[in-house]
């Protein structure tokens, strides 16, 4: 079947974190030529990303307010309404879902029309890391909706469909697989190094292994700290800089003291500044329970940096073991730790994993490849 009008797309997300960051690549890189997009930002920081969003040329967006991590059966429903009174507003030839809940709301909202669904989990909320009985239960949701409410699944790493698979949830034919993907620009020429290390009394001589992402239970920074204390003993002169705000931060401080190595850590909290503060980095830290696929390896690798990372999802489509980094089990201090030291006593394999990464991320995980792929899922689902 042959499209020759613009396609009316609703793109609909949660607006913080990666998810927000996801729907603002969308908002970029999607041609206007061929698709006529408005996005619903909701959750916390929903009208910042609405507000920017319709600066861009030819599109158009609005916040709704949304708790995304509890059921509030107001203000949910509240949600569901507008978004369903919006829907048959826009006359939409398609929705894209992005997240778990702003995905089933957007889902049941559409009861009554025909317009088909495109979802995106961005990691299902049943990962390994929820609760048995609380996966068991929205895995039965995300089953029915499948079933009754989704065109197609979109998953950003094939680690997904196989945990879709394990819960049953919608069939083969659904599902596809559109990796995430940087530019890789920011990463050629940030500003001149030793800002970060100089705001934060860091010697410009000792090596600063960090990591960068929310400090909650999902990166789990404790076990960052643990190893870090292990490597303290061999490595006194290496310092250490978690980069990000959340819940644990202040128990993480807390942990670095109890071990004796507060002088060796660091927190600057939130930074919009990644690429400059990667370059200053000796290698890239990512101690997650779960995962789906992690920008910030992506941009570690883009920044030319070795990698240890724990080997959850996702995260082994994109580091190739003993190849761009090192995979270590997840929530084993002694194996990060080791594997930490071994690229600090061989720098010029650490130096190796690190071109082998900028050079898998530009043949793998471009922005523009990304864009396509989903381009072209939007028009074999409407067509």
């Amino acid at each position: 079947m042959m499209i020759s009008k613009k396609l009316r797309v609703l793109e609909i997300g949660k607006s913080t974190a990666g998810v927000g960051e996801y729907m603002r690549w969308l908002a970029l890189g999607l041609d206007k030529s061929r698709f006529e997009l408005t996005f619903a930002c909701m959750s916390e920081g929903g009208e910042e990303l609405a507000t920017s969003l319709v600066k861009i040329e030819g599109l158009s967006a609005f916040s709704i307010p949304m708790n995304r991590y509890n059921i509030s059966p107001i203000s949910d429903f509240h949600a569901l309404l507008r978004l369903a009174a919006e829907m048959r507003k826009g006359k939409f030839d398609l929705i894209h879902a992005h997240a778990s809940k702003p995905g089933v709301l957007a889902r049941l909202a559409t009861i009554g029309s025909s317009i088909p669904v495109i979802y995106s989990p961005h990691c299902f909320a049943f990962h390994d890391g929820a609760h048995p009985l609380v996966a068991c239960g929205i895995a039965f949701i995300e089953r029915l909706l499948a079933r009754f409410l989704t065109r197609k699944i979109i998953t950003v790493a094939d680690a997904e469909i196989e945990l879709a698979r394990r819960y049953r949830v919608g069939k083969e034919k659904q599902f596809t697989t559109i990796h995430s993907g940087i530019n890789t620009e920011p990463f050629d020429a940030p500003l001149p190094a030793a800002l970060l290390r100089q705001s934060m009394n860091i010697p410009m001589n000792v090596p600063l292994v960090g990591m960068v992402g929310r400090m909650s239970k999902q990166k789990n920074p404790f076990l960052f700290l643990r190893a870090a204390a292990l490597i303290h003993n061999r490595h006194p002169q290496a310092h250490f800089i978690l980069i990000g705000d959340g819940p644990l931060k202040q128990a993480a401080k807390s942990m670095a003291a109890d071990f004796g190595i507060a002088d060796s850590v660091h927190f600057p909290g939130f930074r919009n500044d990644i690429p400059n503060l990667l370059s200053e980095f000796t290698i890239f830290v990512l101690s997650s329970a779960w995962e789906a696929f992690p920008l910030t390896i992506l941009e570690a690798m883009a920044a030319r940096l070795p990698v240890v990372a724990t080997d959850v999802m996702g995260v082994s489509e994109i580091v190739i073991n003993q190849r761009t980094g090192l995979l270590v089990p997840a929530d084993n201090d002694q194996a990060m730790a080791a594997a930490i030291k071994d690229l600090l006593d061989q720098p010029v394999l650490a130096k190796k994993y690190g071109i082998e990464g900028r050079k898998r991320v530009i043949e793998h995980f471009s922005r523009a490849e990304m864009i396509n792929q989903i381009t072209q899922a939007y028009y074999r689902t409407v067509a």
